[in-house]
C-alpha cells in the first residue's frame, strides 16, 4: 500500500487532535508514531501541534499525568526538528 505525504501529513494530524487530552494509551502510541515519522510532517503542522500542545497544558486539558509526558515528548522532538530543518535552510 502506497500513501502519499499529503494523505499522511492529515491522518497524523487528524489523529494527534484525536488524542490531545484523551486519557488513553493511544496518547503514547500516536506520539511515538508521529516522532518516528516526523520527517514526513510538514513544518506548519509540527508548529500547529507545538502551539496546541502548549495551549491544551497551559489549560489543564491534555490528559493524564503520563500523558502530559508524552506530549511534553512529542513537543521537544519537534521543536529540535524544526529547529534543525531552520538550520539546513539558511545554510
Amino acid at each position: 500500500m502506497n500513501i502519499t505525504i499529503t494523505d499522511f501529513n492529515d491522518i497524523a494530524f487528524w489523529a494527534f487532535r484525536y488524542a490531545l487530552g484523551r486519557k488513553t494509551y493511544a496518547v503514547g502510541n500516536i506520539v511515538d508514531i508521529l516522532i518516528r515519522h516526523s520527517e514526513f510532517i510538514n513544518l506548519c503542522e509540527k508548529s500547529k501541534m507545538i502551539s496546541e500542545i502548549d495551549r491544551a497544558i497551559k489549560e489543564g486539558r491534555a490528559g493524564a499525568d503520563c500523558d502530559m509526558e508524552d506530549w511534553n515528548k512529542l513537543k521537544i522532538a519537534l521543536q529540535n526538528i524544526n529547529e534543525q530543518q531552520s538550520t539546513e535552510v539558511e545554510e
